[in-house]
């Protein structure tokens, strides 16, 4: 007997009755309230988290700091500017491009590139960083635009290593 007429004989033992179906797991918003649908577009919409305001000191009204727009270095020619005209500040980790801002208040600029990290230890050098000028930019004097660049070994660094240097660095730029 051939291979063909092998499966034949155990096909023909196979019973033809078919199994239930199985239910269908995933609700669909439309079908969640049918008889109720004026009841749940009122309630859509409880529930949703109040969204962050910022009040005029700059704190959050929810509660937690916060850097504004004027508080931080967002073009690139501005960065460009301290790259060329500011004046630089070094740890073993960190440089500081520091120079005179325009407005009333000290800025901050953070640059973390690929030879750091991955995307992840990146963005925590960042957070650390933001973190750290968050409490410290109301003891610096002066109007000043700060560029903190970050050097290849700080995504290696322990958190209390890395504000360490950062406290270093800002005792320079003062």
């Amino acid at each position: 007997m051939d291979h063909y007429c092998k499966e034949w004989i155990y096909e023909a033992n196979i019973s033809a009755k078919q199994t239930k179906k199985k239910p269908q797991t995933r609700i669909f918003e439309k079908n969640v309230h049918q008889a109720g649908a004026a009841d749940y577009q009122q309630q859509k919409g409880k529930g949703q988290k109040e969204t962050c305001r910022l009040g005029s000191s700059g704190l959050n009204v929810l509660g937690g700091f916060t850097l504004s727009k004027e508080e931080r270095l967002l073009k690139r020619a501005e960065f460009v500017r301290l790259s060329g005209r500011g004046k630089s500040f070094k740890t073993r980790h960190f440089i500081a491009a520091v120079a005179d801002g325009n407005k009333d208040n000290n800025r901050i600029g953070i640059t973390a590139s690929r030879k750091v990290g991955n995307a992840i230890q990146r963005n925590r050098i960042k957070r650390i960083v933001r973190e750290y000028f968050r409490h410290r930019k109301e003891g610096l004097s002066g109007n000043r635009d700060i560029n903190i660049i970050a050097k290849k070994g700080a995504a290696s660094l322990p958190n209390y290593r890395i504000n360490k240097e950062l406290e270093e660095l800002f005792d320079k730029i003062e």
